[in-house]
């Protein structure tokens, strides 16, 4: 646990918010009343914030998709919103859960497929366009066993990680997952290069203004980096977030957002690629491209300490 924690290779910084129990390394509390006080914290006050940003009433909402990792409650996250909010009877709710770090990628998927039938009636509201997204799930007996929760030999439930074997499935479906996604986004002076060469490899940093990685970890950051021939800056964002918040799971990739919104802004135009990777295992890409300028966003998440 103190690797994942401190260190050069833990890549979190003094601030970062760790329960005192984790630190000490005490044991955790796994009751279900400490995970459901957890959810309505966290949950209650982003979805006020959200509705107060937003300027929409509870009753106006008419989709809400949740996501979780390990703990699934009953009654479902989306149900325990809508409650709390007293939100019409016939709001369309969806809560996933195991998806880990790709329900990132997945919730936004399935927002656009229901969207599609709103027929852009809220297209003022957006600051971006989903114009892609790609999933790849390795199916092998390796890559399903490298990331699962299980209960140890002295009945301690807790997330096993086979490192060998997390870091082997990682690159083989980001490879997969950007090869699926590069016709798509790539410029077309790229595309021709490569049908003239089979020899060539096409330089994917081209296709986008920034990147979202996944802060599972600084090694994790680095070598996608390194792997997509990016320059180290393209990195920063995202060691930022991380150093600042830790592994956030499903919500990582949207703190770093939020860091590029308040620091350096997005031009209308920009193309961003998200990038997240979760137990089973999966790989997930969405493509954004901004629809207007963002610039010095209030994002309490990136307010000075």
């Amino acid at each position: 646990m103190k690797k994942l924690f401190s260190g050069d290779e833990a890549g979190i910084g003094d601030a970062t918010g760790i329960p005192a129990s984790m630190v000490d390394n005490m044991p955790f509390d796994l009751g279900m009343e400490a995970a459901m006080a957890e959810m309505e914290m966290t949950m209650f006050s982003v979805v006020e914030d959200a509705l107060q940003a937003s300027k929409l009433a509870p009753s106006e909402v008419d989709i809400l998709i949740t996501a979780t990792d390990t703990y699934v409650p009953v009654p479902s996250a989306s149900a325990m919103i809508a409650n709390c909010f007293k939100m019409r009877s016939d709001v369309r709710t969806y809560s996933l859960g195991g998806h880990a770090c790709t329900s990132a990628i997945i919730v936004v998927e399935l927002a656009q497929q229901l969207l599609k039938a709103s027929k852009g009636k809220d297209r003022r509201r957006a600051k971006y366009e989903l114009m892609h997204t790609e999933r790849t799930l390795i199916t092998s007996n390796a890559a399903y066993n490298c990331i699962k929760v299980r209960q140890a030999a002295d009945g301690e439930a807790g997330c096993f990680l086979h490192k060998d074997d997390v870091l082997a499935s990682a690159s083989e479906s980001l490879k997969l997952t950007l090869t699926k996604l590069a016709p798509r986004i790539l410029p077309l002076s790229e595309l021709m290069r490569a049908a003239r060469s089979k020899k060539y490899k096409p330089r994917l940093g081209t296709a986008f203004d920034h990147i979202l990685i996944h802060t599972g970890a600084a090694a994790v950051i680095s070598a996608v980096v390194r792997g997509l021939g990016l320059e180290p800056k393209a990195a920063v964002p995202s060691s930022e977030t991380l150093e600042r918040f830790g592994n956030t799971m499903l919500c990582s990739t949207y703190y770093i957002l939020a860091n590029i919104e308040s620091q350096n802004g997005v031009k209308k135009g920009d193309r961003i690629l998200q990038l997240g990777f979760g137990s089973g295992f999966k790989c997930g890409a969405a493509f954004w491209r901004a629809l207007r300028d963002v610039k010095d966003a209030q994002h309490r998440a990136w307010e000075p300490y």
